[in-house]
């Protein structure tokens, strides 16, 4: 069945425009309103980068941190050849938080620009 589409344009006079928007007004916010499920997500996400830091701050030095699965796609190389990578002292340094391993993304995008050569130990 081929699908039909109609474009409809109504005009209102400003008493019929507030009325409807009084009656939409509550609808509308109660649409909008962030959902129970929406502030437990904000409050887990809240918790895991508490956690990262270990309650602590983030270093000052660093700037915005990536971990392995999102170096690896920056890459186009699997995860696993990203740790081979890191053994063998062919990418640049992550920083350590606890067990977590993460990139600083300025180093990051620095290293590739400069053509990914393995840094100087």
């Amino acid at each position: 069945m081929p699908t039909i589409q109609i474009q409809l344009a109504v005009t209102f006079g400003e008493g019929s425009a507030r009325a409807i928007a009084e009656l939409l007004g509550p609808a509308l916010k109660l649409l909008s309103a962030p959902s129970e499920e929406d502030e437990r997500q904000a409050a887990r996400l809240r918790a895991s980068r508490n956690a990262i830091y270990a309650g602590k701050k983030p270093p000052v030095d660093e700037s915005f941190l990536i971990d392995s699965k999102e170096v690896a796609k920056m890459l186009g190389i699997s995860d696993r050849t990203l740790w081979r990578m890191r053994q063998e002292g062919m990418i640049i340094k992550p920083v350590s938080i606890g067990k977590a391993v993460r990139w600083n993304i300025d180093h990051l995008k620095k290293w590739i620009d400069e053509g990914c050569k393995p840094p100087a130990t």
